[in-house]
């Protein structure tokens, strides 16, 4: 199965039948609201309701080294006091954990993704620093003992193509992306 069928095989699995728009705001409990977080929620949430669609807040609450406590309900307290009304319960990404756990092994069952050791510093040492793309160093390497990160196998010779509401027709060389990391 290459990277293009895996993708669409997992998003077909994990999403509802195509519907009007969804637009979300997610912000990560670690410091108060502040403008520019109050900005991008009347932004999503205007142009999800522009086009019938529907809006979600989710909090980005994986990092629990950086959560403070009682920010995520201060948030809420604040989008209600703004006037934002979201569609169905809040999100929180951290009830969500079995569900990437399903995808990352599909990935891996499907052979589009594998595991990485490489740290920052071992790349940058070894393709100059801020070299990019990641260079595949661990693609076909036996998997070493300690922390690893999960890579999805990017094929190199692919493009991907879409069209953006606002900018239109859009083309990306998979080659100039590399392996990207999608879990550590």
């Amino acid at each position: 199965m290459n990277a293009s069928t895996a993708i669409a095989t997992i998003a077909t699995a994990s999403a509802p039948a195509p519907q009007a728009t969804v637009g979300r705001f997610a912000p990560s409990p670690t410091g108060p609201l502040h403008l520019g977080s109050l900005v991008a929620a009347l932004g999503s949430c205007l142009d999800a309701r522009a086009r019938g669609g529907s809006w979600l807040v989710r909090i980005e609450n994986l990092d629990a080294t950086r959560v403070l406590p009682g920010c995520a309900d201060n948030m809420l307290a604040t989008l209600e006091a703004f006037g934002f009304a979201w569609d169905g319960p809040v999100l929180y990404q951290s009830t969500r954990l079995e569900a990437y756990r399903a995808a990352l092994e599909q990935l891996r069952r499907s052979g589009c993704s594998y595991e990485c050791s490489c740290s920052r510093k071992d790349l940058s040492e070894a393709n100059g620093p801020g070299a990019s793309p990641y260079p595949g160093t661990c693609r076909h390497a036996p998997r070493k003992a300690g922390p690893t990160a999960t890579r999805f196998r990017v094929d190199n010779h692919a493009a991907l193509q879409f069209d953006d509401l606002y900018q239109g027709p859009q083309r990306f060389a998979l080659a100039s992306v590399g392996d990207v990391i999608v879990r550590r």
